[in-house]
């Protein structure tokens, strides 16, 4: 699903009140995961705060009820502002600018610092007040807000689905040509949280070589419990394949997600490349292909796995990984 529910938009049968109340739902939804917070509860005011004052007042009758049910939303779209707009902006310009505002918008609230009045950026609402070059001044503004929170984000070292179905999906599929999203991930879309290395499971223990010399390896309770919720540990897959998964060792996942994107002639989304890739480079990996390949016994397995857990979550390679996938997302937004 995109972050305008697929809407067609440059065909007719929708207006654009219509598609700005789909991109206003999928703000809604946003808020909504981060509003049992009471901090980030804040953040998210600050943000509706943000769009009231730069994107427009007063919401269309046709949605006025459910945004001020939620109370968040009591003002958004002015109808005679909209109406104007729709005689100026192309298709290509109003999908630029609301990919901008979406991606500005969902990085606001992941935002950690705390927020207040005093950061409302008023250059959108001031760009819709000009009599010239108003489409082109609202892109600017609009692009200008996007960048300036690209540039600050930072990746959650214990993120949610949530959080990272969000930062994937800009990261994977954000194409910078033409400046859209054209599928983001959410579990309606049939995705899911991988729990790669460590498995989401209370008994903290990796089945070895499941079609092989298959035996069980336990693994510290205390260190699984510490290192299983980070987001290294994370990756955002399809829910069947994530099934497929079960807690099967390192060696065995890495195959079976290759393959399966190889057999669907689908390349590897960025996210999951980069953080298989890092695993394929350390020599502990290495070994372990080694011995699945060779049916090695638990006693020459364990010792090297455990070092393999020890290695890829240590604070070293946790910093390595999270500036790596820093470093794929801002690049997401070059040509």
């Amino acid at each position: 699903m995109n972050y305008l529910d697929r809407m067609c938009y440059d065909t007719g049968g929708y207006t654009v009140q219509e598609i700005l109340s789909s991109f206003c739902k999928k703000i809604l939804e946003i808020i909504d995961l981060v509003n049992k917070n009471e901090e980030v509860c804040d953040e998210a005011h600050a943000l509706i705060e943000n769009i009231r004052n730069e994107v427009v007042p007063d919401l269309v009758d046709d949605i006025m009820k459910e945004m001020q049910d939620t109370g968040y939303f009591d003002s958004l779209v002015n109808v005679t502002l909209i109406e104007q707009l729709r005689t100026e902006l192309t298709h290509p310009q109003f999908r630029r600018i609301i990919t901008n505002l979406y991606i500005y918008s969902v990085l606001f609230v992941l935002n950690n610092e705390k927020k207040s009045k005093d950061v409302i950026d008023h250059t959108i609402r001031d760009a819709t007040s000009q009599a010239e070059e108003r489409v082109s001044l609202i892109i600017a503004a609009a692009k200008a807000l996007r960048e300036s929170q690209v540039e600050g984000y930072s990746p959650n070292s214990q993120a949610k689905f949530e959080e990272l179905a969000i930062i994937y999906s800009i990261t994977d599929n954000y194409v910078s040509n033409n400046n859209w999203i054209p599928a983001l991930y959410s579990r309606d879309e049939n995705f899911n949280l991988e729990h790669l290395v460590i498995p989401d499971q209370r008994a903290a223990k990796i089945k070895w070589n499941p079609d092989g010399n298959s035996f069980d390896i336990p693994i510290d309770p205390a260190f699984a419990k510490t290192n299983k919720k980070k987001t290294c540990n994370f990756l955002v897959l399809d829910h069947d394949l994530n099934e497929e998964l079960n807690n099967f060792d390192i060696v065995t996942k890495l195959k079976m997600i290759r393959h399966w994107h190889t057999v669907r002639d689908i390349p590897l989304p960025k996210h999951i490349n980069t953080i298989i890739s890092h695993i394929e480079s350390l020599e502990e990996y290495r070994r372990l292909k080694v011995y699945q390949e060779n049916s090695a016994e638990l006693a020459t397995v364990l010792p090297v796995y455990h070092l393999f857990l020890a290695k890829y979550f240590s604070e070293e390679h946790e910093q390595i990984l999270l500036s790596s996938l820093r470093d794929n997302f801002s690049q997401s937004f070059r040509n």
